[in-house]
């Protein structure tokens, strides 16, 4: 008579465990939307007319920053502005602020956001 409730119990378990397991991993997911960990993408985007080599330029001012990790090339997207993808250390606060100040003076720069 003991057996059919172990068995009862034993499939109870298999059933809870991988719904408290992927209860947990869906709560992690949601605490993470966007960018989970450095390095952190802070698109840079070029006003209208803004040459390769120009945008360049105004990347490279703003690299030595202490919040950058990565300074990705120029590409033109579909929109046809020109684009490029810095890598931070932090989304924000105060060791970025310097990075953004430098690339908001840089005339070519049009805006400089973290992506969602």
């Amino acid at each position: 008579m003991r057996l059919p409730w172990l068995r009862v119990v034993c499939v109870a378990l298999v059933l809870a465990v991988p719904a408290a397991v992927s209860s947990c991993s869906i709560g992690q997911a949601q605490l993470c939307a966007g960018q989970c960990g450095p390095p952190f993408k802070l698109d840079v985007v070029f006003r209208h007319g803004t040459s390769v080599s120009l945008a360049g330029v105004a990347l490279r001012r703003c690299a030595h920053e202490a919040a950058v990790v990565t300074v990705g090339a120029p590409y033109r997207s579909a929109d046809g502005l020109l684009h490029a993808t810095v890598g931070t250390r932090e989304v924000g606060g105060p060791r970025t602020r310097p990075l953004l100040r430098c690339l908001d003076r840089s005339p070519p720069v049009l805006q400089a956001v973290w992506p969602d």
